[in-house]
């Protein structure tokens, strides 16, 4: 498959940007969460969220989202179904 090939061959972005994901995804997944969804599906709808935009930037010249976004969703996912107080 040359599509997941394009993927993963895709540079890391440097680290304030790879800081300043990690702050937006988490505080996607803690605004859902807060916002009455439970705090699994919070965090999985996080992840699916990074998922579908990393799937459409397949085949894009310059791509705004690879692999490390997804593994930095699936952390802040992880964070916010495990961590979050739930009421």
């Amino acid at each position: 498959m040359p599509e997941l090939r394009e993927v993963l061959l895709r540079n890391v972005p440097p680290p304030p940007l790879l800081a300043n994901k990690s702050f937006s995804y988490l505080s996607l997944g803690w605004l859902l969460a807060g916002a009455g969804i439970v705090p699994y599906v919070a965090g999985g709808m996080t992840v699916l969220f990074v998922l579908l935009l990393t799937m459409l930037q397949i085949g894009v010249s310059s791509p705004a989202y690879g692999w490390v976004d997804l593994l930095i969703a699936c952390l802040a996912g992880w964070i916010v179904a495990r961590w979050i107080p739930r009421p």
